[in-house]
């Protein structure tokens, strides 16, 4: 299950708590509820270990299986191959092709 706690800076951070509520023993963020019923969370480190009333557990991102973007390189356009041959490429549907350039009026090239 994935709750929303804020920090010690006052920032919302994602949390996963599992269904049963137990500790994590590989997480790395402390996680206690005020009096408000607001979680809270803070980083363990040693100058903040965690308190016997804070449950250890993993931020959402740390343990988030949604799929990333995957990202595609562009298609090398073949001049940029040995043979050189541009006749045979073609951009792709969204592109527009740069042909030729034509002079303004009143300019001469």
């Amino acid at each position: 299950m994935c709750w929303r706690a804020l920090t010690i800076n006052g920032r919302w951070q994602l949390i996963d708590i599992p269904d049963d509520y137990r500790d994590d023993p590989a997480g790395n963020v402390a996680v206690w509820q005020d009096r408000t019923g607001t979680l809270r969370v803070h980083a363990i480190t040693e100058a903040q270990p965690q308190m016997p009333v804070e449950h250890r557990l993993m931020p959402h991102a740390a343990t988030c299986a949604a799929r990333r973007p995957v990202l595609v390189p562009a298609p090398r356009h073949p001049a940029d191959d040995d043979t050189g041959d541009v006749a045979e490429w073609e951009p792709p549907g969204n592109v527009i092709p740069f042909v030729s350039r034509r002079p303004r009026a009143g300019h001469s090239s």
